[in-house]
């Protein structure tokens, strides 16, 4: 039942859909994510706004802020797969303690 109910999500949805709410590890990945110590983070100073990291996430756990063209990494999303952090042009993404994260998130919510 569990892999007919994925072969039927997988085909109707976007990718992330499975990625986040079906897949095993998705699941988990989004409720432990939160509580990560090391979390990936997006440098502001580096980020360029270009949108790549954010088509590269197969969790659709990166956007880029309109207000400021800035990425965010939404850390309970984020399977920390690296994709992001490769294909940035700017080098501006890197894993850092989740304190120096969460005062990121403050700032934009």
């Amino acid at each position: 039942m569990w892999i007919a109910l994925a072969v039927i999500v997988t085909l109707k949805y976007k990718p992330a859909v499975f990625h986040n709410f079906v897949c095993p590890f998705g699941v988990l990945q989004k409720s432990f994510g939160r509580s990560s110590k090391l979390c990936t983070n997006v440098s502001e100073e580096n980020c360029i706004g270009c949108k790549i990291c954010e088509k590269t996430c197969p969790s659709n756990a990166i956007l880029v802020v309109a207000e400021n063209k800035k990425a965010f990494i939404d850390t309970s999303l984020c399977f920390q797969c690296t994709n992001c952090q490769q294909v940035c042009p700017k080098d501006a993404i890197h894993f850092k303690n989740t304190k120096t994260s969460r005062k990121t998130i403050a700032k934009i919510t």
